[in-house]
C-alpha cells in the first residue's frame, strides 16, 4: 500500500514538472490595434502562419496571443476594409512581447458586372459613364418589395408614382411616355400607351441586381433612353431547390396637422395600412434546365388621400442550356392592379388631398383611378459561334389593358372607354472581341406599337395607333493607352408616327475615360 502511495506521488511530481516546463516555454504577444485616426479596432484577426495560432481583438482593440514556444514568428493583423499588416518578431522563453498595430483604411473594389452602358458585360470601373448598381444583398437588407423602394437610395434619381427623373434631365413626363428606359435582362419594356415606367412588372425577390445608367443612352437604346437606362438583371435557377415565403405589414401615421384634417374622410384619425405577401420557388428541372416562379399580393392605402393600390402579380423564368454554345431563357409575367394615382395636391392648406383645375367647361381632378392588367413575354437566345464572338437575339411582347373607374359612381368602365395596347418587337446583336483592336457591338431592332385608346388619338383622327420603328446601331470600344479608354458609336432610328407622318433620328456618341488609380476613374 505504501509503495502505491509513493508511486503516485512520484508520478504527480513528474507531471507537474512537465507542465511547468511546457508553460515556461510559451510566449505571449499582446498589444493594441488602431486605425490611422487613432481609434481602437475591435474584431481584428491576429495570427501567425507558424503553428496556425490566432486570436481577435476585443471591443477595446486589445489582444493577447499565446505562442506554443519561443522562436521567430511573423505576426499578422487583418480586417475587412483595412490594409493587412505584418511584423517579424523573435520571442524568447518566458518573454511577453508588446506589439501594437495601426491599420490604414483601403477602398474595396466590388467588381460588379454591368451590361447596360455598352450592351455587353464589363466591370463598372471600365465603363465611361456614371452607373449605380443595387445588388440583391441590398434589396434583402432593405426589404424592398417594389421597384420604387429599390431605387429610392440611388443618388440623382427622383420618382413620382411610375415617373422617373435622372439628374433632372427629363423631368416627370405624365401622359407623354417616359424618357428613362426600363430593361429586363436587356429586353426593352416600353409601355404601349403613354404611361410611365412599368415599375411593378418584376418581383424584387428574383432580382440579382439593378443597374442605373445616369445619362443619355439614346445612341444604343433609342429616344426612350434620353434621360438614362434602368436594367433589371434577374436571378438564374439554383443548384438546389429553394422556397421562400415573405409577409409584411405596417401603417402610415394618422394626419396630425389640423388644417389637413378638415377635408379628410375619417378626420385623419385612422392609420393607413399597407400589407403584402409573396411566395417564390426555384429549382433545377434537369441537367441543363431550370427555373423559378414568384407569386405576390400587395395592398397599400398610401399616406395621401385617394392613393390606394391593390396588386396581384405572377412571374416565372425558364432557362435551358442546350449546349456550351447555345443558351435560351424565357421570362413570363402577368399583373392585375387597381390604382388610384394622386396627381397634384389641393393647395398648401390641403396637401394630402387631390386638387382640381377649372379649364373651360371641364374640371380635371388631381387623381386618376383605374384597373390595369399587364402581361409580358420575353424570350432570349444567346449563341457563341467562336471564343471571341457572341450573338444575342431578343424578342419582346408587352401588353396592357386599362379600364378607368368613374370618379362619381365608382363603377369600372369598359375597355372601350380605356386602353388596349400591345408593344412587340425583336432585336439581333453581335459582339466581337478584337483583342488589342478593341470591342465591336452592332445590331438592328424592330418594334411596333398597336394601341386602341379613348385617351390618345393620332393626328389623322384614328384611335387605333400602329407605330412601327426600325433601328440600326453600332459601337466601338478600345484602349488608346493603358489609362485612356475610348468609345464611339451611333444609332439611326426610323419612326412612323401615323399614316402621314414619319420621323428619323441619328444619335451619335463619343466618350472617353481616364483611369487615375485603382479607386478612381475620370
Amino acid at each position: 500500500m505504501a509503495q502505491r502511495i509513493l508511486g503516485g506521488l512520484f508520478l504527480a511530481c513528474i507531471m507537474g514538472l512537465m507542465t511547468t516546463s511546457v508553460s515556461a516555454q510559451r510566449v505571449e504577444v499582446q498589444g493594441l490595434v488602431r486605425d490611422d485616426s487613432g481609434l481602437a479596432l475591435p474584431g481584428v484577426n491576429i495570427y501567425v502562419d507558424e503553428g496556425r495560432v490566432g486570436t481577435t481583438t476585443g471591443v477595446d482593440g486589445t489582444y493577447v496571443l499565446t505562442l506554443p514556444q519561443a522562436g521567430d514568428y511573423t505576426v499578422r493583423a487583418s480586417a475587412v476594409g483595412y490594409r493587412r499588416q505584418s511584423v517579424d518578431i523573435t520571442a524568447g522563453v518566458g518573454q511577453t512581447v508588446i506589439l501594437d498595430f495601426v491599420l490604414p483604411e483601403v477602398v474595396i473594389q466590388s467588381g460588379e458586372v454591368v451590361v447596360t452602358a455598352s450592351r455587353r458585360a464589363q466591370l463598372a470601373s471600365m465603363v465611361p459613364a456614371s452607373i449605380a448598381v443595387v445588388s440583391s444583398r441590398e434589396l434583402d437588407a432593405r426589404n424592398a418589395v417594389s421597384m420604387d423602394e429599390a431605387l429610392r437610395y440611388v443618388s440623382g434619381l427622383q420618382m413620382q408614382d411610375n415617373q422617373v427623373n435622372l439628374r433632372g434631365s427629363s423631368g416627370f413626363a405624365y401622359n407623354t411616355g417616359s424618357r428613362v428606359l426600363l430593361l429586363l435582362d436587356g429586353s426593352q419594356l416600353l409601355s404601349p400607351d403613354t404611361d410611365g415606367v412599368p415599375l411593378d412588372i418584376m418581383p424584387m425577390t428574383q432580382v440579382e441586381q439593378i443597374e442605373v445608367l445616369k445619362g443619355p443612352g439614346s445612341a444604343l437604346y433609342g429616344s426612350g433612353a434620353l434621360g438614362g437606362v434602368i436594367n433589371v438583371i434577374t436571378k438564374d435557377y439554383p443548384a438546389r431547390p429553394t422556397t421562400r415565403l415573405q409577409a409584411y405589414g405596417g401603417a402610415y401615421e394618422n394626419v396630425w396637422r389640423g388644417a389637413w384634417k378638415a377635408n379628410w374622410p375619417d378626420g385623419g384619425e385612422d392609420l393607413r395600412w399597407f400589407t403584402g405577401a409573396r411566395v417564390d420557388h426555384a429549382r433545377k428541372l434537369g441537367p441543363s434546365l431550370g427555373g423559378w416562379v414568384s407569386l405576390s399580393y400587395r395592398k397599400d392605402t398610401g399616406y395621401l388621400n385617394f392613393q390606394q393600390t391593390w396588386l396581384y402579380q405572377g412571374y416565372a423564368k425558364l432557362g435551358w442550356t442546350a449546349s456550351p454554345k447555345l443558351q435560351m431563357d424565357l421570362l413570363l409575367g402577368g399583373l392585375y392592379r387597381k390604382h388610384d394615382s394622386f396627381l397634384f395636391w389641393n393647395g398648401l392648406s390641403d396637401v394630402l388631398n387631390p386638387g382640381a383645375l377649372a379649364l373651360r367647361s371641364t374640371s380635371p381632378s388631381g387623381s386618376s383611378d383605374n384597373f390595369s392588367n399587364q402581361f409580358s413575354f420575353l424570350p432570349t437566345i444567346k449563341f457563341i459561334p467562336d471564343p471571341h464572338s457572341l450573338i444575342t437575339s431578343r424578342m419582346r411582347l408587352f401588353g396592357v389593358v386599362i379600364r378607368p373607374i368613374d370618379d362619381l359612381t365608382g363603377e369600372t368602365r369598359p375597355v372601350s372607354s380605356g386602353t388596349l395596347g400591345v408593344r412587340y418587337g425583336a432585336e439581333v446583336e453581335y459582339t466581337r472581341l478584337m483583342g488589342s483592336a478593341g470591342t465591336l457591338t452592332a445590331g438592328t431592332s424592330f418594334d411596333a406599337n398597336t394601341t386602341k385608346s379613348s385617351f390618345y388619338v393620332t393626328s389623322d383622327g384614328d384611335r387605333l395607333g400602329n407605330q412601327p420603328e426600325v433601328a440600326v446601331f453600332g459601337q466601338w470600344e478600345g484602349q488608346a493607352t493603358k489609362e485612356i479608354a475610348l468609345v464611339a458609336g451611333a444609332r439611326f432610328d426610323f419612326y412612323r408616327v401615323d399614316a402621314v407622318q414619319s420621323v428619323t433620328r441619328l444619335s451619335p456618341k463619343v466618350a472617353a475615360s481616364y483611369t487615375m488609380g485603382d479607386a478612381m476613374v475620370l
